[in-house]
């Protein structure tokens, strides 16, 4: 019981201290000088005939005549930006440096399948000049009837199958080279 009543007393008198202490500060305001008044400055100019300039301030958006969207032909990991949204660029400057080691072991990869396909090409050669060879042979012998017609035929398969193999091999190193340069 005395401690509820010495909590009343206590919170009666910060109650009361903060009533004296509000109405000490607002006797402290009143007692207080009234500011006077400031006198504005004032230029003065003799009257003259002349041109007039008048400015106008509005608030507006400024937004470019063009407005381009770049991205990136590849997919890459940024190593370096460059040019940050708003500053000036100008035809030729490099905006981002995009990590290229992918790119670069795929263009190793396509020039090591091309190397290959070369070889491939050159032994596809071989074997088309000898088949050439043979087909020619075949023809005199069957001119000569010294073989059957069905021997002559199946040398001339065997001649188109060169061919079309060669031809295969350069058609895939030409599109190697154009993958190559993709990489690039």
């Amino acid at each position: 019981m005395k401690r509820k009543l010495l909590a009343l007393v206590i919170a009666l008198a910060l109650v009361a201290g903060g009533f004296t202490l509000v109405r000490m500060k607002k006797e402290g305001i009143a007692a207080l000088a009234k500011p006077r008044p400031v006198i504005p400055v004032v230029r003065v100019a003799a009257v003259t005939e002349g041109a007039l300039e008048v400015t106008a301030h509005y608030l507006g958006i400024v937004e470019p005549v063009t407005r381009t969207d770049l991205s990136a032909r590849i997919t890459a990991a940024i190593l370096r930006v460059e040019k940050r949204e708003g500053d000036p660029v100008h035809e030729g400057e490099e905006l981002v440096v995009l990590d290229d080691r992918e790119l670069q072991e795929k263009h190793n990869g396509v020039r090591a399948e091309m190397l290959a396909a070369r070889q491939k090409q050159a032994g596809a050669r071989s074997t088309y000049a000898t088949q050439e060879a043979i087909y020619l042979r075949d023809q005199k012998l069957f001119a000569a009837g010294a073989i059957s017609r069905e021997a002559l035929e199946r040398s001339k398969a065997i001649f188109d199958n060169a061919r079309s193999v060669l031809d295969a091999y350069t058609e895939s190193i030409k599109g190697m080279a154009m993958n190559a340069a993709a990489a690039r």
